[in-house]
């Protein structure tokens, strides 16, 4: 069985809310049977810090795209190799990042198809 990288953003008032709501349109979407390389596969998400100046989308297109550079300016190698830990463990919890700009929430990583 492999995985897939999932990317979705969410509304809701607070982390839980938007995660709940993330799921169910997976879920509608995609069916209940499992294994749909979705955030439906997840069962937490872990929070992360997006660093002032950047919005949520920024801090994943620098994880998934291995800009270095741009993960300097955010919070180092470290910060990143945390985020992607998380990121690339598809039994694991979602990455989940606030976009405050935006009132949202950006669930991503890898997930079970």
């Amino acid at each position: 069985m492999g995985a897939c990288n999932f990317y979705v953003r969410a509304t809701g008032s607070n982390a839980e809310a938007a995660f709940m709501a993330a799921q169910a349109e997976a879920r509608y979407e995609y069916g209940h049977g499992g294994y749909t390389g979705t955030i439906a596969e997840k069962d937490g998400y872990t929070i992360f810090p997006v660093p002032k100046g950047f919005t949520a989308v920024e801090v994943s297109d620098a994880l998934l795209r291995g800009d270095d550079a741009k993960r300097a300016e955010m919070g180092g190698s470290r910060w990143a190799e945390t985020i992607i830990s998380c990121w690339d463990d598809k039994w694991g919890p979602a990455v989940a990042l606030h976009d405050k700009d935006a009132n949202e929430w950006l669930f991503c990583g890898m997930a079970s198809e």
